[in-house]
């Protein structure tokens, strides 16, 4: 409580027995024992109050806070886009269909990515094919997403961190590079015949 409300709390008190109190016949000692009651009940009041207000001011700093934070949450999306349009750039030649450049195909070759995946491959493709995509491009995309997945299987998922310390990677840019290398072979599975491949445009939306 500050000092402006403790001030109020005395001066009140005080013009209470100046006035009130004595014109009513109470004695001192009728007196002291009202104060001793009602002071404390009266703390707790104003108490209240200023923290009421301290409360409200509160709550409206966090529906601003929570407002920016809803605004910024929007933005993870294209942000997400972008990061995985400058991943696809790092490891792939411009051209299309995309291809790993000399840095894909090292981290390719140092990680032994291919090994450890290699046993997902059909189920991949299976998963690929029951998603019905209408287009190489949405295929390839899917093949994408598919292999991101796999760093969250429990049984594999320290390999794959293994495998992209020893090539100087990151997860994301191993699993990248592993499913551009295994892309064509999976749309083959799927009935995308090579010349279909060469002639459409495989790169990922946000690129």
């Amino acid at each position: 409580m500050n000092l402006s409300a403790t001030m109020f709390i005395f001066s009140f008190i005080s013009d209470t027995c100046n006035t009130a109190i004595p014109s009513a016949g109470w004695s001192r000692g009728d007196i002291i024992a009202l104060i001793g009651v009602s002071l404390p009940v009266l703390i707790i009041v104003l108490g209240l109050f200023f923290r009421a207000g301290s409360i409200t001011t509160t709550i409206k700093n966090i529906s601003a806070d929570v407002a920016e934070i809803k605004k910024e949450v929007k933005k993870i999306p294209h942000l997400e886009g972008k990061i995985e349009g400058l991943m696809v750039q790092k490891v792939s030649v411009s051209q299309s269909p995309i291809q790993l450049n000399g840095y894909g195909l090292k981290i390719l070759a140092d990680s032994h990515i291919g090994h450890i995946i290699e046993p997902y491959i059909k189920e991949i493709t299976n998963t690929v094919r029951n998603n019905k995509p209408e287009t190489v491009l949405q295929a390839q995309n899917q093949i994408f997403e598919a292999f991101k997945t796999l760093k969250s299987r429990p049984e594999i998922k320290n390999a794959i961190e293994t495998a992209a310390f020893n090539a100087g990677s990151d997860v994301e840019t191993l699993l990248l590079v592993a499913a551009i290398d295994s892309r064509d072979n999976i749309l083959k599975e799927l009935g995308y015949d090579g010349k279909e491949i060469d002639n459409t445009t495989l790169l990922t939306p946000s690129s």
